[in-house]
Order: C-alpha cells, then sequence, then structure tokens
C-alpha cells in the first residue's frame, strides 16, 4: 500500500514481506534497491532528492543503510566471510570503526541507487501516473499500482 498523510510526511510504501526466515545475498540486494526507488524516484522527477528521505533511522535509506551494514559486516556475505554480532542500534558505530566497511556499505548503496534509477527510468511513464495518482488519492493499493504499471508498458 502507498499512502501519502499528515503535513510533515510526503508519504511512505508499506510492505508485507513474504515469511522468508533466509533470505539470500541477492534478495537482500533486492530489497535494498526497493528502499532506494523513493529517492531514486526523485532524483529522475527532480534531479536531487530531498533530506526528508534521510533524516531518520526508519526512513528508506536508514533502512537501506542498515541493511546494507548487516549483509557486508554481519551476514558474511560482504567480501569476506567475517562477521560481527552487533545489536541494530549499533551497526553505526561499525561503519564509524570500519572504513573498509564504509566504503563497502558505500559502494552497495551506490550501486542498488544506480539499479533502482534505472528501473524506474524504464518505466518512467508509470511513475507519473504512479504520482499523479497519489496527489489526486492520497493513497493506492497493491491492485491500482499493478494496473498502472499494466497501463503503461516499460521503455525498450
Amino acid at each position: 500500500k502507498i499512502c501519502a498523510e499528515g503535513v510533515d510526511s510526503l508519504g511512505g510504501t508499506l510492505f508485507n514481506f513474504s515469511a522468508i526466515s533466509l533470505k539470500t545475498k541477492s534478495l537482500i540486494l533486492d530489497q535494498i534497491a526497493m528502499y532506494m526507488g523513493g529517492i531514486a524516484a526523485e532524483t529522475l522527477v527532480f534531479g536531487e532528492f530531498t533530506e526528508g528521505s534521510a533524516d531518520h533511522p526508519l526512513s528508506d535509506l536508514g533502512l537501506a543503510t542498515a541493511l546494507a551494514t548487516k549483509l557486508e559486516g554481519c551476514f558474511g556475505m560482504g567480501g569476506s566471510l567475517a562477521i560481527e554480532t552487533v545489536h541494530e542500534r549499533d551497526l553505526h558505530r561499525l561503519r564509524a570503526n570500519d572504513c573498509r566497511l564504509r566504503a563497502a556499505v558505500r559502494a552497495i548503496l551506490d550501486t542498488q541507487f544506480d539499479r533502482a534509477k534505472e528501473i524506474l527510468d524504464i518505466r518512467k511513464d508509470a511513475l507519473l501516473a504512479i504520482a499523479e495518482d497519489l496527489v489526486k488519492t492520497h493513497g493506492m493499493s497493491v491492485a491500482d499500482v499493478r494496473e498502472a504499471l499494466t497501463r503503461h508498458s516499460a521503455k525498450e
């Protein structure tokens, strides 16, 4: 469900992830790319993204950064099989104290941001239609989004 409510909010997306308890690296990268979709869309449409996209640990960029940190430093799926076991709230300390981890997280975020922009650029007509619908209705269901994607085919 996509919703845009409140004066201080441009909106957000609520996802119901499947009950997959064990995730592969490719699935985690897909999730990071998905989180990067909001700032990728802002960048495509406006040429830059707003600080509202990143000013909170539970923002999409905050969640993407945490997940990239876990992928690289906690799950053994990065440049090393070595892992660090830390509490979620301490992930920032891992990055702050390890310049290689920080660089690896930055590379993951950059790659997935570019990937999200490419996907959205191919589907830009649908992106703009969805944005227009959201301005009018302040919310869309999964069926509404699917219908917009069907109505506006991808660029070749």
